[in-house]
């Protein structure tokens, strides 16, 4: 991702187009972002989440013309903000991003609405599941079922071997 970086930090600040610096500075982020969740290390880790959130606030704040762009650098401040467990202002950010009239019709708004819409079914007490939902119990019956068929199977087959023998 490194690479990717370089390359878009370059784009960013040689591009002809306003549009396309936008642009790679929120893919700056979102590659910081990345490298955020799958460091190994937290120093590592906070390191790039720092990064990233840099990178998205500079993109609010220098991007006002590209308000599709703006809404993606929310939406993925609001992603920090929920992976610091931030919930009320991950909330806050995806409805900025969803309030902004000038992205009807981006996918970003719907990125946004389904963002709000996780968060809004977490009610910040996590809960242990006391069984498998009905799907998994179902794949379960039927592991379980294949298993037991193939060791009757196995011991059919070691009997008549056993049988053959003795005839023998």
């Amino acid at each position: 991702t490194d690479k990717l970086i370089n390359g878009f930090m370059n784009l960013s600040k040689e591009s002809s187009s306003p549009e396309i610096a936008a642009n790679s500075l929120l893919q700056i982020a979102m590659l910081y972002s990345l490298q955020g969740l799958s460091a190994n290390e937290s120093d590592k880790q906070k390191k790039a989440f720092d990064y990233a959130e840099s990178y998205y606030k500079q993109v609010i704040s220098e991007c006002g013309e590209f308000p599709f762009v703006i809404a993606g650098a929310k939406i993925g401040l609001g992603k920090l903000a929920e992976n610091c467990n931030d919930i009320p202002e991950a909330r806050k950010l995806y409805q900025s991003a969803i309030d902004t009239p000038e992205i009807d019709g981006y996918p970003v708004k719907k990125m946004a609405e389904a963002a709000l819409v996780k968060i809004d079914g977490f009610d910040g007490n996590i809960k242990l599941a006391r069984s498998l939902p009905e799907w998994a119990q179902i794949e379960e019956a039927a592991r379980k079922k294949a298993e037991e068929e193939a060791r009757k199977k196995a011991q059919a087959g070691n009997t008549n071997n056993i049988d053959k023998k003795t005839l023998d």
